[in-house]
């Protein structure tokens, strides 16, 4: 369904340099597949979801979409905002209409989708309620209204949960799966917390400083972790049966971005580096069918 093809993406600094985002980095999406994308903060995953959104292009490498080069933003591709992107001064209605309104739709025509959209997910007596008058959970199915409303086939979430109680991301996470079910959509999600894509996912690509370093189905991502970064993220998930009641860290910290390290990018904080790690960036390497990895040791850490 959408392809990115070794995407590169670099910004202009102030000091007349040039940032690399993202370097490199290859992912293929299948129709109604549930896809997620996790990293810290800075990795490139915001960045990401604007090529594969089609509201930004990449300096080399290609976004293609249904066989076709994504040069601009399409009709078919919605994208589900952090902290809900809502329009505080617009009423529920309005807010979930915006879409089509931009789309200039024939008057009935928006009418009667957003009080389908409404009713769906169930908003119906909130419509001329304003989005600081509601709860969370409330604004955040807003956002999904409002990103249906154009009847897309491929939705992009970014950070669609992360702002909300851990009770109600559940109600979204199971509504987000519901209308995957009836609508046929195909999901990215963008975020940083691997508790919530384990349940949300059929596969991930894990990101750090612009790169993706390990891709997977994602039971394999947790049954069998290939790359020391993935490895330590999964570590560090809490869980019911922590004995000593401490959860373990990556030491030291991220890099920065405009000054990225030589070789391998994580090679400062892992505790498997060797010489090549600071010299040679490793090769992205098929470990198992559909399995990808990028790591001079993967093969002597995995045993």
């Amino acid at each position: 369904m959408l392809e990115a093809e070794n995407v590169v993406l670099r910004y202009a600094r102030p000091d007349g340099g040039q940032q690399i985002v993202l370097d490199h980095v290859n992912l293929t999406i299948e129709q109604g597949e549930r896809w997620a994308v996790i990293g810290p903060s800075g990795c490139g995953k915001s960045s990401l979801l604007h090529l594969l959104a089609g509201l930004a292009q990449p300096n080399s490498g290609e976004v293609v979409y249904q066989g076709q080069q994504l040069k601009k933003p399409h009709p078919e591709i919605s994208v589900i905002l952090q902290e809900y992107g809502l329009f505080p001064w617009k009423t529920v209605a309005q807010n979930v209409a915006l879409p089509l309104l931009l789309q200039k739709r024939q008057k009935k025509e928006i009418k009667e989708r957003t009080n389908d959209l409404l009713q769906m997910l169930q908003l119906g007596e909130h419509a001329k309620k304003y989005p600081a008058q509601l709860s969370g959970g409330q604004r955040q199915r807003i956002g999904i209204a409002r990103s249906l409303a154009v009847r897309p086939k491929f939705v992009v979430c970014d950070e669609a949960v992360s702002a909300l109680d851990v009770s109600i991301q559940s109600q979204i996470i199971n509504l987000l799966q519901d209308l995957k079910e009836q609508q046929n959509l195909t999901y990215l999600f963008i975020t940083h917390d691997l508790s919530v894509v384990r349940y949300v996912s059929d596969r991930i690509g894990v990101m750090y400083l612009g790169n993706m370093v390990e891709l997977a189905p994602a039971q394999e991502i947790f049954d069998r972790p290939m790359h020391p970064y993935t490895q330590a993220l999964i570590a560090a998930i809490p869980t019911v049966d922590s004995r000593d009641g401490e959860l373990k860290i990556i030491e030291g910290d991220i890099p920065s971005p405009v000054n990225p390290p030589v070789g391998c990018k994580f090679h400062t904080r892992c505790d498997y580096c060797t010489e090549i790690c600071r010299h040679v960036m490793p090769e992205w390497e098929e470990i198992s069918s559909g399995h990808f990895a990028a790591c001079h040791h993967m093969h002597e850490i995995s045993g």
